[in-house]
């Protein structure tokens, strides 16, 4: 991609939402994901919501993770309007799907406005990721990205309550409506201790201590968290692996 302009014209949920903005690229490797990646921002976006009329419920299942996402980082009104009209969004009605897209779009932009390389801020926007990536790599990648996420922001959700950040009333919000949005659906037969294992692999690890992206409140995400593996493990049993 070195030199090579180039206009991104998202045509799933996810790339709507999420990988169309903040200029990285990257590649999936079986070791891990991003570890092989660069920036490198597209000249261009155009976003179709028509385009998203074609693609299968299970996609948009898919792009509804990152919406929620982050609506729970940085975004309590979206959240809001979330809880009203989840339903409305996943069933692409124009009005819905449009005004959560463009609000996500916004969370995203502002993030990577304030630290396009991920020195700080950024790193918010790996909520649910830890948990969610090891999850998708142990699954050979046959677990799709949303899923995988969706999965990790509830174990993480749970693990930031467990830390005392969070409190329970909207640690059970945040479990709502991603049970409503279909995303706690899977049932994966992975071990605690392999997941905990692939964490150790993530991008965010400093000197074999993994760095979590949680949260203290709906709409307000921190980062840089160091978690012991006791408190991880106790909420991916409660979250039902083994």
């Amino acid at each position: 991609m070195r030199g090579v302009p180039f206009i991104q014209v998202p045509t799933t949920l996810l790339s709507q939402v999420d990988s169309s903005i903040g200029g990285k690229v990257g590649i999936d490797h079986p070791s891990g994901k991003n570890l092989i990646g660069a920036f490198y921002p597209p000249d261009k976006v155009y976003i179709d919501i028509e385009l998203l009329k074609s693609l299968p419920k299970e996609e948009i299942i898919n792009g509804i993770s990152e919406i929620i996402k982050a609506s729970i980082i940085k975004d309590s009104t979206l959240f809001d309007y979330l809880e009203d009209n989840i339903e409305c969004v996943i069933n692409l009605e124009d009005k819905y799907i449009e005004n959560a897209i463009i609000s996500s779009l916004k969370v995203k932009a502002n993030v990577v406005e304030l630290d396009e390389k991920e020195g700080g801020l950024r790193k918010i926007l790996n909520f649910g990721h830890t948990i969610g990536h090891s999850i998708e790599v142990l699954s050979d990648y046959k677990l799709s990205h949303g899923r995988a996420v969706g999965i990790g922001m509830a174990v993480e959700s749970l693990i930031s309550e467990k830390i005392g950040i969070l409190n329970h009333s909207e640690k059970e919000r945040i479990f709502r409506l991603l049970d409503r949005s279909k995303l706690l659906e899977i049932n994966l037969n992975f071990s605690s201790e392999e997941i905990i294992k692939k964490t150790l692999l993530d991008k965010k690890t400093r000197k074999g201590i993994v760095e979590y992206a949680l949260v203290k409140g709906i709409g307000k995400a921190v980062y840089g968290l160091k978690v012991e593996n006791d408190v991880v493990k106790e909420a991916l049993l409660e979250i039902g692996f083994s």
